[in-house]
């Protein structure tokens, strides 16, 4: 967003992320539930200085990247840091030339849409704006920022407030709308569920079972992914008979205990940590796998299940959460109950032992996530949506 009103002065705001407020937001939940509307004050005074003559470059052009500040990524959200350029920041603030190729983006444009990605800190941040500029908000739901508002219940009028100013709202997985609706947070009819899509990276070379016994999983090691009852179920397998062997790919704050228990239950010489890899290199992990396992707790929506099927791998996940759109037990993969280390190792040894099962159900799952998940199929739904608003 840039005013260009006489005085001059410049607002850039990043458009998936609240800006300069970035790590107050972050502290919400451990702020007393007073702050809330403290905070919403001092967004809105932040963006109203500069709301005279406000005009808007959407993300998704090619522009995007002179028009707004640079954003850095973030581990702990997944995804895009707050970043801010304004008046006393200019190190950070564009150029003219960048400025004037954002004004000319936007004046070639007919239709404006305003999309913020996790509902705080950006769609807080949108819903400011929109209010501002009448432009219409879209919303989308990722997991961790509804997981958030399901575990601090005094964020709820921060919340009804930002949802109840978008137009449309949409989520990666059926079970992350059920989760807003279940919160009461937004109305049915203003939320759909729209998948996030799959890199081209991943295609399907080949779909004939993996005659080798490795087990993969790539996740981000925290205690909600639950690797720690994958461990166990490969002891479970040791202890079987079976040549299972293990590789994890990803890092977090999990790691260290992980890396213990792997050794209190003497499962070194079958467990390797691959640490967090290029998305490019994994390709070739999920093609080498026998079966891909993510057990999961509360998923928001486990794109890496819809990764490794289009690699041609079998998969296993903890029934919970937004899995379930892309497993369907039996049909596209198998599903097991949470933390079950006993029902993990059976359905692993199942796979590992049954070829035709293990065909099957890399085939199924992989003509599953072609038909809901390419960049294409999701463009279509999103440009539903857009023109909806827009008509």
């Amino acid at each position: 967003v840039h005013d260009t009103s006489a005085s001059g002065a410049t607002l850039f705001i990043e458009p998936l992320a609240v800006v300069e407020m970035g790590n107050r937001v972050r502290e919400l939940e451990r702020a007393e539930a007073r702050e809330v509307e403290r905070i919403l004050r001092e967004l809105t005074a932040l963006v109203a200085t500069h709301a005279d003559a406000i005009e808007l470059t959407v993300d998704g052009l090619a522009a995007i990247d002179l028009a707004f500040a640079k954003a850095q990524y973030s581990a702990e959200i997944g995804g895009v840091e707050p970043v801010i350029a304004s008046r006393g920041a200019a190190k950070q603030s564009p150029n003219n030339t960048e400025i004037a190729s954002a004004r000319k983006t936007r004046l070639a444009m007919t239709e404006s849409i305003l999309h913020a990605h996790w509902w705080l800190p950006g769609g807080l941040v949108g819903a400011l704006v929109s209010m501002l500029t009448r432009v219409p908000l879209v919303i989308t739901t990722h997991g961790t920022d509804v997981e958030m508002l399901r575990r601090t219940r005094w964020a709820m009028p921060l919340a009804r407030f930002t949802f109840a100013r978008a137009r449309a709202v949409t989520c990666g997985s059926t079970y992350l709308r059920e989760q807003l609706l279940t919160l009461g947070v937004v109305d049915a009819a203003r939320v759909s569920v729209i998948p996030m899509p799959v890199s081209p990276l991943f295609t399907s070379s080949s779909l004939v079972p993996r005659p080798s016994p490795l087990v993969l999983t790539v996740a981000r090691l925290t205690a909600q992914k639950s690797i720690d009852t994958l461990i166990d179920a490969l002891a479970i397998l040791r202890d079987r008979g079976a040549a299972a062997r293990l590789e994890i790919i990803g890092d977090g704050p999990e790691r260290a205990a992980l890396e213990r228990q792997t050794r209190a239950l003497n499962l070194q010489d079958r467990v390797e940590f691959l640490g967090a890899l290029a998305q490019k290199e994994l390709p070739l992990h999920y093609a080498e796998c026998a079966v891909f396992v993510l057990p999961s707790i509360r998923e928001g929506m486990g794109l890496v299940l819809a990764e490794a099927l289009l690699c041609g791998a079998p998969v296993i996940a903890a029934n919970s959460g937004g899995v379930t759109d892309i497993v369907k037990d039996g049909e596209t993969g198998l599903l097991v109950p949470e933390r079950d280390a006993r029902a993990l190792a059976d359905a692993v040894e199942q796979v590992l032992n049954d070829r035709a099962l293990a065909a099957r159900l890399a085939s199924n799952g992989a003509a599953w996530v072609r038909e809901r998940y390419t960049r294409e199929r999701v463009a279509a739904q999103f440009a539903e949506v857009y023109k909806s608003l827009t008509d």
